[in-house]
């Protein structure tokens, strides 16, 4: 017994980081506010109405709005486009959702697992190498579980909740995990990789 509280006390700080260490601080130290980061999370899973119809996502209608740059005020749509590229990798790519207990991650990992709703496909719109947004920030290298410190890309994080750590939803719903499956060669055709897979230049290049 006491070899045991030995380890328990050897490994508490471990724990205490691993359960208070907020993984939207690089986010809140860009001007990201908690109700900024709310109503990001809620609009990447759908539960947000399009605020301004401005025929883009929401999530996409928000970061125009909390930067004050309304999408209808860019000269061109092509500038518009490419400006929320820009931003989306400096600073939205990193933006952390906590939806549920079990359910964690960023907001392009959350619009995949969670791909309901009039706007299920934004996370595609933003990545698809065709698409109007273009966004280079798909092998970013993010948090996928805070509480596990677990790092990754977006395609890790498909593959973290299908095959390493199982969610309730993957395990109960075949369908489920079928679409899942099918997110991970779309994000491959997009350019998506697994950490694993990159070099180590790749891996510093996207590390934030």
């Amino acid at each position: 017994m006491k070899i045991l509280a030995s380890y328990f006390i050897l490994f508490l700080p471990f724990f205490i980081t691993a359960q208070t260490e907020d993984p939207n601080a690089k986010a809140k130290a860009m001007g990201l506010t908690e109700t900024d980061i709310a109503d990001l999370c809620n609009a990447a899973v759908g539960d947000l109405p399009n605020y301004y119809d401005w025929e883009v996502p929401p999530v996409f209608e928000i970061i125009y709005d909390v930067e004050g740059k309304p999408y209808p005020d860019f000269p061109t749509k092509k500038e518009a486009h490419d400006w929320l590229d820009k931003i989306w990798e400096e600073k939205y790519s990193c933006v952390y959702c906590e939806i549920t207990d079990s359910i964690t991650g960023t907001l392009d990992m959350m619009g995949l697992y969670h791909e309901t709703g009039n706007w299920e496909k934004w996370v595609y719109i933003l990545y698809d190498p065709e698409g109007p947004f273009k966004a280079k920030g798909i092998n970013k290298i993010r948090v996928i579980n805070d509480y596990l410190e677990v790092k990754g890309t977006l395609l890790d994080y498909l593959y973290y909740v299908t095959e390493e750590r199982p969610t309730r939803e993957v395990e109960k719903n075949p369908s489920f995990e079928d679409s899942l499956n099918g997110m991970k060669a779309r994000i491959i055709k997009y350019g998506g990789k697994r950490m694993k897979d990159m070099t180590p230049e790749e891996i510093e290049e996207n590390s934030q």
